[in-house]
């Protein structure tokens, strides 16, 4: 596989028909897996080990502005990550709740937990 591909990409609906996929920016996006939307398109959850982490796998949040573009990735704390790998994030159909993975087990936390690490702004 050809890494330089490597990456986060979005490909946008237009008039039904989806668009060729761009990918995101890597200077925001690194070497992240696992990209969710939430429901409402305004939440991509991620993993990444990134400095600054708590230690393995984090999960992250970047969420999108009123212009349409992704912030940086916003680690989301220790509510839901620790020293172990925490990785595979997605929403609950109604966007109430993350489920995530750590060392095998599944977990879940309210969404509410997004609201302390959202921007200003956003």
């Amino acid at each position: 596989a050809d890494r330089s591909a490597r990456g986060i990409y979005v490909s946008r609906l237009v008039r039904g028909i989806f668009a060729e996929p761009e990918m995101l920016d890597a200077g925001v996006f690194g070497e992240a897996s696992g990209p969710c939307v939430s429901p409402d398109n305004r939440v991509l959850v991620v993993h990444a080990r990134k400095d600054g982490g708590f230690g393995n796998w984090d999960i992250y949040a970047s969420f999108r502005d009123a212009a349409g573009n992704w912030g940086a990735l916003v680690n989301l704390g220790s509510a839901i990550n620790t020293e172990a790998a925490e990785a595979g994030a997605s929403f609950s159909p109604d966007g109430k709740y993350i489920f995530f993975t750590r060392a095998g087990d599944i977990f879940w936390v309210s969404a509410k937990v997004l609201e302390g690490v959202k921007p200003k702004g956003n």
